[in-house]
């Protein structure tokens, strides 16, 4: 669901700016760090990601943030980088 800003609004209150390399907002998912195989930390962490699977019909770019400890702070860190012009 995307709000009157463009915003995707995600887990609740969480809500993505759209993607400042490709511009969508439908294809941007909030991943746990538990969805990586190669994190061997017992600590949980999550980043945003502009998703370019290949069951994704529309196909994001592949775009992401850094690990952060709470889906809140990864969609700080998202909603806060710089913009492409």
């Amino acid at each position: 669901m995307t709000d009157m800003k463009g915003r995707k609004q995600e887990d609740g209150d969480v809500l993505l700016d759209p993607c400042p390399f490709c511009g969508k907002v439908s294809e941007l998912i909030i991943t746990s760090s538990y969805d990586d195989e190669e994190d061997n930390s017992n600590d949980e962490s999550y980043t945003v990601v502009c998703d370019a699977s290949t069951d994704n019909k529309e196909m994001g770019c592949g775009a992401s943030c850094g690990f952060k400890p709470t889906k809140g702070m990864a969609a700080l860190e998202w909603n806060t980088r710089t913009k492409l012009n």
